[in-house]
């Protein structure tokens, strides 16, 4: 008998700079297959910008303004707001192995409403991958174990001989060596 079991755990951290609020959605555990969602919420309202990283590598950038998928991007990515202008959400479908890395969030504040003196917050998501676990349960017949042993018990036994006969061997000599013995 053979399980597998393939999970999917989505770990958030916020980050921002001063006056600028950024926040993403709690942990999430999924199977394969399923729909994942990363919302971000954000007190910009200059769209949002999502990316995704794995380890070792630049990001890459998946959606740009809220909801326009990066040339090369699987239709499985997709993004959207929500009426305010302030929700943001990174959809995932069909989640496979390769999705795991770290996501990045991304949107422009301006406190002045200048775009080109605005601030860029950045905030990331880890999507980890945990490993198949495979659980096998091997059942063995008594007759299965009688068979083993019958056939270890036979190799011992020549072992044995054939040390037996080395010793008497050996002993044989020993004898012409010191024929007093």
């Amino acid at each position: 008998m053979c399980l597998s079991v393939l999970y999917y755990s989505v770990f958030c951290v916020s980050s921002g700079s001063v006056g600028q609020i950024v926040t993403q959605s709690e942990d999430q555990t999924v199977k394969p297959d399923q729909t994942v969602t990363i919302q971000c919420n954000s007190t910009s309202q200059f769209g949002m910008h999502w990316y995704h990283q794995i380890p070792g590598e630049a990001p890459k950038l998946l959606i740009y303004y809220t909801s326009d998928r990066a040339s090369g991007v699987s239709s499985r990515f997709s993004g959207s707001e929500s009426g305010n202008h302030m929700d943001f959400t990174l959809t995932i479908s069909g989640v496979q192995p390769e999705d795991s890395g770290v996501y990045y969030c991304q949107s422009k504040h301006s406190r002045t409403g200048d775009l080109k003196n605005s601030d860029w917050v950045f905030t990331q998501c880890k999507i980890i991958v945990q490993k198949p676990t495979r659980v096998r349960q091997q059942r063995c017949s008594i007759d299965f174990l009688t068979d083993f042993t019958h056939k270890h018990t036979q190799r011992l036994l020549k072992a044995t001989e054939l040390l037996i006969s080395i010793i008497v061997t050996h002993s044989t000599q020993h004898k012409r060596f010191f024929p007093g013995m």
